[in-house]
């Protein structure tokens, strides 16, 4: 035994706490990295990589405005004219895992409509989220989009699942058609167990 005055260690204990640590080690090693997997997508304090997208008839914008925390994008939209939809567009390579989820908050001064969240793959298969008749927060809300409320939309594949997303889009169709505005802040994606 070694030690001073209220300390007691045994010769063997830096032999145990190495093997501990040892232990430790390879466990974290062999643990799954996209389980644990947790990234910002956007942070909306930069809206250099989104585009809008509206069909005729329609028209959006999109600008900086205050967001949930930081700068956030907000959408201003018109569908008054009959107009069917607007988008906003990002390019945003990224490898699904097994099981995953996308969030985002968002909160809004707009009428009533159809809110789609879209994963669009290189091929131009589409899978997606759909609510009719939406009613949007006018206060903050965080939006959960999990692997299983996904659906294939449409494409060349005809159905399956996503495993590799090209592009994301968030779309407003029309429901009850009007304007307004629509904001959206720290888009982020997570990794989970399956």
């Amino acid at each position: 035994m070694i030690g001073g005055k209220g300390m007691n260690f045994a010769l063997s204990q830096p032999m145990n706490l190495a093997t501990n640590c040892l232990l430790v080690l390879i466990v974290l090693l062999q643990s799954d990295p996209a389980a644990s997997q947790n990234m910002v997508l956007d942070d909306f304090e930069d809206l250099s990589q989104w585009s809008a997208i509206a069909s005729e008839g329609a028209r959006i914008e999109i600008a900086q405005d205050t967001g949930h925390t930081g700068m956030g994008m907000r959408v201003d939209f018109d569908l008054e004219a009959g107009g069917g939809y607007a988008i906003v567009h990002r390019d945003l390579p990224l490898d699904l895992p097994e099981s995953y989820v996308f969030s985002f908050y968002l909160r809004a001064e707009a009428p009533m409509n159809n809110v789609e969240f879209k994963l669009l793959d290189a091929s131009g298969n589409v899978w997606w989220r759909q609510r009719r008749d939406y009613t949007f927060p006018t206060e903050w809300r965080q939006i959960l989009i999990k692997k299983r409320h996904l659906g294939f939309a449409w494409g060349p594949a005809g159905g399956g699942v996503i495993g590799k997303v090209a592009a994301l889009e968030l779309a407003i169709s029309v429901g009850t058609g009007g304007k307004g505005s629509v904001w959206i802040d720290d888009l982020r994606f997570e990794a989970r167990e399956p």
